[in-house]
């Protein structure tokens, strides 16, 4: 239901990257990757002031403090970790006890 072309995935290289980047067509990037290409992907864009979104890959610690009722620990962290099939930037990767 969405107007043709409001919404597209592209894939490609780091040329393509930077000629979404550049694109005066283009308002917003959105980018779900590492660190240094997050850092391109802003330095490019920014030449156009367009909005960025960043998904970076932090590591998401979960840390579990003494005195809590770990059996209701143990299954909030299983529920986080299970939702959406675990794409969720807040899926805890490292659990510290």
């Amino acid at each position: 239901g969405l107007p043709l072309g409001l919404f597209q995935v592209i894939h490609g290289d780091h040329q393509i990257g930077q000629a979404i980047c550049e694109h005066p067509g283009i308002a917003k990037i959105s980018l779900t990757g590492g660190v240094e290409t997050g850092k391109q992907i802003m330095a490019q864009s920014a030449k156009g002031l367009k909005k960025v979104t960043l998904e970076l890959g932090g590591k998401s610690p979960t840390i579990v403090s003494e005195g809590v009722d770990l059996n209701l620990i143990a299954k909030r962290i299983m529920f986080v970790k299970t939702l959406n099939a675990g794409q969720i930037c807040l899926s805890p990767d490292y659990i510290y006890v």
